[in-house]
């Protein structure tokens, strides 16, 4: 009896858990039969109210590529995974990753899909930001690496004219102390510039 009571506790804690995840069941031709409560509180839309909906249709589906060719990977591997962008009731726009599983409805003799959602709309845009921040800067770390080299040139230039001018000896030593520190910012600049050649591809 004890067993008994634990075993239905364990089930009915599995149900709890299995409502909870955004799971859908539907028709191959996208028919929605049923989907859970945390399928609805992601899309907007109770149960009842996606019942017998398309699911595409519903949700303004945007897939990575034509449907047809998705139907048929789900036919030939029982499954196919990929993400795709729906639309939520209030009109919101979501990037989900998307499982789905063929399976057969033996009550029925007929085959269906079940779905599982998951968010990954903040993910996404996280990465965005992420990649534009390190575009940014690529782009400072090339202009910095530019604008520096450009008035590098005249003042070595300017230095070997000094030099021409054959100054005395203490002026000669300034000039070698400045020629040292003018290659080392060259070297330091020409860095710059192969980093920036590397992250955007050029190297």
């Amino acid at each position: 009896f004890v067993a008994t009571r634990r075993h239905k506790a364990r089930i009915k804690q599995h149900v709890r858990a299995l409502n909870a995840a955004r799971i859908l069941f539907r028709e191959l031709d996208g028919r929605i039969t049923t989907w859970t409560e945390g399928a609805e509180k992601l899309f907007g839309w109770t149960t009842d109210e996606a019942t017998g909906n398309v699911i595409h249709e519903l949700l303004q589906t945007n897939f990575p590529k034509a449907l047809d060719e998705i139907q048929q990977e789900l036919i030939a591997n029982q499954q196919w995974h990929g993400e795709v962008v729906q639309r939520r009731r209030d009109g919101r726009e979501l990037i989900i990753a998307t499982h789905w599983i063929l399976y057969r409805d033996e009550e029925r003799g007929t085959d269906c899909v079940a779905e599982v959602q998951n968010d990954v709309t903040e993910l996404r845009r996280a990465e965005a930001a992420v990649r534009e921040s390190e575009c940014r800067k690529d782009l400072f770390i090339a202009t910095l690496a530019h604008e520096l080299r450009n008035p590098l040139a005249p003042i070595r230039n300017g230095l070997q004219c000094l030099r021409l001018l054959r100054g005395n000896q203490e002026d000669a030593q300034i000039y070698e102390i400045m020629e040292r520190q003018l290659e080392h910012m060259v070297r330091l600049v020409d860095d710059l510039l192969d980093v920036s050649r590397i992250n955007t591809g050029k190297v």
